[in-house]
């Protein structure tokens, strides 16, 4: 078989293109000897997430629940139609309770504003940034402003 036709049967067993940062840890749990050209895909259930990677020849690698592996956020909607597929979406609440630090386009789209718009808040210290670089703003601080009730 060759990449296409595995792609298309992994995203016909429900699973996704995976985006998300891996950490050292995550990595190093993988052991894989071409890390570079690895290539994930996600599935999730409300018990556990299930990756699978097609980057080798001796594909695939998959791995049930791994630690490491970024949470990642889809469209806030409960499914969306990608091509031929169904791929869930996590609720905010879900995120706020799995991750520490949000990008600005996460949050920008948590929010449903401008990534400009986070950067504003941050400034006007609605939203809390990290000290160090990259920018990441808090998820306790996200969350407060995605509960706010009044309008900007």
């Amino acid at each position: 078989m060759s990449i296409i036709d595995d792609v298309l049967a992994v995203i016909g067993e429900g699973y996704r293109p995976y985006y998300g940062k891996v950490s050292e840890q995550g990595k190093k749990q993988v052991k894989c000897e071409n890390w570079d050209s690895t290539f994930w895909f996600v599935k999730e259930t409300d018990r556990r997430r299930v990756f699978m990677c097609l980057g080798c020849e001796s594909r695939p690698c998959v791995l049930a629940n791994p630690e490491g592996f970024e949470l990642t956020m889809q469209v806030p909607v409960n499914s969306t139609k990608i091509s031929f597929m169904e791929a869930r979406a996590v609720s905010p609440e879900e995120l706020f309770r799995h991750k520490k630090w949000f990008r600005a386009e996460e949050a920008a789209k948590l929010l449903a504003v401008s990534t400009r718009k986070i950067r504003y808040l941050v400034e006007e210290g609605a939203l809390v940034r990290h000290k160090d670089k990259p920018f990441r703003i808090t998820a306790k601080s996200l969350e407060a402003q995605y509960n706010r009730e009044e309008d900007w």
